[in-house]
Order: C-alpha cells, then sequence, then structure tokens
C-alpha cells in the first residue's frame, strides 16, 4: 500500500489507542463564545493524533461538566486556556483560576492560548507567567506551537544565522625595495654594487582576501 494511503491511519490508531486507556492529551477550556473556535481546534488535534477533552463530548446531559473533568483530570497531560472574544478577564475569576491552579498543582501543562479574535492585552491572574500560544493575526505561532506545549517541549525555532567573514589566507610576494632605480656608480671599480635603497631583495608577506 502507497505510504500516502497509510498515513492518515497513524493518528486514527493513536486516538483509538488513548480512549482504549482512558487517556486525554489536553483539556480544552474555553469561553461559551469561543464555542466554534474550540471544536475546531479539537478537530485539528485528531487529526494530528491527539486526544482532547472538551465538554460536549464528554459530559452526559444535564450532568455537571466540572464534576466530570475532575474525575478524569488524572488521564489529562495538560490544559489549554483558550482566550477569546472576552479576553483574559474570564479567566481571573475565582471559579475559573481554581481550576487552573488544580492542574498547576498537580504539575500538569497550563497554556495560554490566543484565539484570532482576542482582543491585544497582557496576561494576568493565574496566567501571568505562562508562556503563551498567539493564533492572532500577525504572530508567528501556529498548532505546532500548541502542539509542542502538550508535550511539554520547546518549539522548534530556526536559529540565527552568524555572519562570518570569507577566510584569509598568506600570500608571498617579491620586490626591491628602492623601485627600479639602478644602484649609482661606485668611486671605485673595486666597491661592491649595492641597490640604491642600501638592502638587499626582501620578501614580504601581506594577508589578502580569497
Amino acid at each position: 500500500m502507497p505510504e500516502a494511503l497509510r498515513e492518515p491511519a497513524v493518528p486514527a490508531a493513536e486516538l483509538e489507542s488513548k480512549v482504549r486507556a482512558g487517556h486525554f492529551d489536553v483539556f480544552v477550556y474555553y469561553d461559551p463564545a469561543d464555542s466554534k473556535e474550540a471544536r475546531q481546534l479539537s478537530e485539528d488535534l485528531k487529526r494530528r493524533g491527539f486526544r482532547p477533552w472538551l465538554d460536549v463530548e464528554q459530559v452526559p446531559r444535564g450532568k455537571s461538566w466540572e464534576k466530570k473533568l475532575l474525575d478524569d483530570i488524572d488521564g489529562v497531560d495538560s490544559v489549554a486556556v483558550l482566550i477569546g472574544k472576552a479576553g483574559v478577564a474570564k479567566w481571573d475569576k475565582e471559579e475559573s483560576a481554581s481550576l487552573i491552579r488544580e492542574f498547576d498543582r498537580r504539575s500538569k501543562a497550563v497554556i495560554p492560548v490566543f484565539l484570532a479574535q482576542a482582543p491585544r492585552e497582557e496576561l494576568r491572574g493565574p496566567l501571568q507567567t505562562r508562556l503563551p500560544v498567539d493564533l492572532r493575526p500577525g504572530s508567528s505561532d501556529s498548532l505546532e506551537d500548541l502542539i509542542a506545549g502538550i508535550q511539554d517541549i520547546a518549539p522548534a525555532r530556526a536559529e540565527p544565522q552568524l555572519s562570518i567573514p570569507p577566510p584569509r589566507f598568506l600570500r608571498c610576494g617579491t620586490r626591491f625595495l628602492g623601485g627600479d632605480r639602478q644602484p649609482a656608480a661606485s668611486a671605485s671599480t673595486n666597491s661592491p654594487r649595492v641597490h640604491s635603497a642600501g638592502h638587499p631583495i626582501l620578501r614580504l608577506w601581506r594577508l589578502e582576501s580569497l
């Protein structure tokens, strides 16, 4: 079977394995106003083989989603806190902050995620010291950065290229000091002839670029 036909089955097999084990990669924590974006993000993660805990998929009608989450929390690796239209104010409220702190207390990753429609504002409260994933227009962050956070690894970034000057080498050159002037005639025919500058041929070294 061609490789291209086998690849889509890999994430599906990973998801099935996690379902059998009762394991979730991330709790998707969102404001009801951002439910459409939360569902889309969850689907994107599933296509990559990551299993999200999303209330509308895990909680029976009429039951408390928070109680169900706390029942499952030992099998949830992290929480993605989606910051959307309402901004960061929602996550300052005690009920939201206490749940975030519960993940933190259990040493699970807490990942703030600015959605595309989130206002430009700084994190505060229980999210203040967290490095966020910024999906707003103009940011270079992407789903890959969220996945890296879920896996508890630093996102890959291209290292800056250093400007290295071209190598230099030594070149040997030969010339006469004093130019091309001929030496003056000696007053005595028995006097030795010397160069006008009074020096023999000198070998000079200089640095030159390639």
